[in-house]
């Protein structure tokens, strides 16, 4: 049941990240299907429960003919009948389809590739119009929605492969190969080359996937600013909370009166504060302001954004990020500030989100200054092993903005996030490693 399911995802601690990732890899179009609290009716399931024990009855008697699959007497040869428990047990056809994908395993497959594959072109066809020109200098947040489409198709295409590998040389494969290859070549290139679909697909199925269509997809690169809109909207339909709450920022820029009617019409529909502090934000805004709202306006979001864009936190888990975002402190220093000095001790991690801020090292031949960018950290290795900065860093912008991170907080999710403390490891690993490359010229110098 739907409560059994709940108790699994609580018992194995999967996140809602990892729970709306297993749902689009699965092809589950609306998350409330599995959920609990939206149970059907008595009478619809005993309405459908008897218009499937009727198909079946009508299946053990086809069974008899060996020449045909039940599946395929059912669709044709039997339709009178069909058609009359149809109208008995008042079944819609999206019922009647859904009961029927349960009878055949491979229509049931070829089912779920038809929706992945209208997914998948929805999904470029938003990736695009995510990249107009006038919509540039909202880059930052733009690349929170881009990174998110581009992640859902990856899913779709690897999903969509899976199934070729359970339809095996079912007749329906060759097409749904062909429909893969036109649609997405690019990621469909990288997953065939990183993975070994090789030793799991048919040698047809693979060379359909990795020749290219004799007709190349013709692709619009202009969009209206209301196809935009429309795009942005449909954004807001996902489940992902930092989606939402950046469409609704992008969707404000474009149009400020579209998005008050949004967020006062349908602001019951989102349950995430983030969301809710977002619409909140909008809602204070002035219709008759001829200046748009930065993204500092929006504390929360604009936290979240510089987070997501980091180095030091990219594709981190939505959740994560919304934690942290929560717990943040963002600070302002003029030109010539010192952000910390060598000996301080190291109690926040720091994240450079806008301007530019100089490290001095001090080395025996002097100090050597280097120069950082908006999205890196500052001191991260000090900070983890709560040790003293051994350099000091100076503002070199006249606004220069820090993301500050408390120690305390970095350690809770240390200890309560598995995953969270995974990733950091994997991002230490990397930073050490490109540290040892960047020291071994200098320790390979004579004397």
């Amino acid at each position: 049941s739907l409560e059994v399911l709940q108790q699994m995802r609580q018992e194995l601690g999967i996140t809602d990240d990892e729970h709306r990732i297993v749902l689009e890899e699965l092809g589950i179009e609306d998350p409330q299907l599995l959920n609990p609290d939206r149970q059907r009716s008595l009478e619809n399931q005993i309405r459908l429960s008897g218009y499937r024990k009727s198909l079946e009855r009508l299946m053990l008697l086809q069974r008899k003919q060996p020449d045909r699959t039940a599946f395929e007497q059912l669709s044709f040869q039997d339709l009178d009948v069909v058609r009359s428990l149809r109208r008995q047990y008042s079944i819609t056809p999206q019922e009647e389809e859904w009961i029927l994908s349960g009878f055949s395993v491979n229509a049931s497959h070829v089912k779920k590739a038809d929706f992945l594959l209208a997914q998948l072109s929805g999904s470029i066809e938003r990736y695009r119009a995510l990249n107009q020109p006038m919509l540039h200098e909202y880059n930052a947040v733009l690349t929170l929605l881009r990174e998110n489409i581009s992640h859902k198709k990856e899913l779709i295409v690897r999903s969509l492969l899976e199934t070729l590998e359970s339809l095996q040389s079912d007749p329906a494969a060759l097409s749904l190969a062909q429909s893969l290859q036109q649609a997405s070549p690019a990621i469909l290139g990288e997953l065939l080359e990183q993975e070994n679909w090789g030793e799991r697909l048919p040698p047809e199925i693979l060379q359909c996937l990795i020749q290219p269509g004799e007709t190349p997809v013709f692709c619009s690169l202009e969009f209206s600013t209301e196809a935009i809109l429309g795009h942005l909207e449909a954004l807001l339909k996902e489940q992902n909370p930092m989606v939402q709450a950046a469409a609704l920022y992008i969707i404000t820029q474009l149009d400020a009166e579209r998005t008050q009617a949004i967020a006062r019409n349908h602001r019951h529909e989102f349950n995430s504060h983030l969301v809710q502090e977002t619409i909140d934000r909008l809602l204070s805004l002035p219709l008759t302001s001829t200046v748009k709202p930065s993204l500092a306006e929006f504390p929360t979001l604009e936290k979240l954004v510089y987070l997501f864009n980091s180095d030091f936190f990219h594709r981190m888990q939505g959740e994560t990020l919304i934690a942290l975002a929560d717990r943040a402190e963002v600070r302002t220093y003029n030109r010539g500030d010192l952000i910390t000095e060598a000996g301080d001790t190291c109690r926040e991690l720091l994240l450079l989100i806008e301007g530019d801020a100089n490290i001095h090292y001090q080395t025996e031949s002097g100090v050597r200054i280097e120069q950082l960018h908006p999205g890196q950290t500052l001191d991260e290795l000090e900070v983890l092993a709560h040790s003293h900065s051994e350099n000091t860093i100076v503002a070199d912008s006249e606004s220069t903005r820090i993301l500050a991170i408390s120690v305390d907080t970095f350690d809770d999710f240390l200890d309560h996030d598995p995953d969270f403390a995974r990733r950091v490891l994997e991002l230490e690993s990397r930073q050490l490693q490109r540290f040892v490359r960047s020291v071994q010229p200098l320790s390979g110098e004579k004397p």
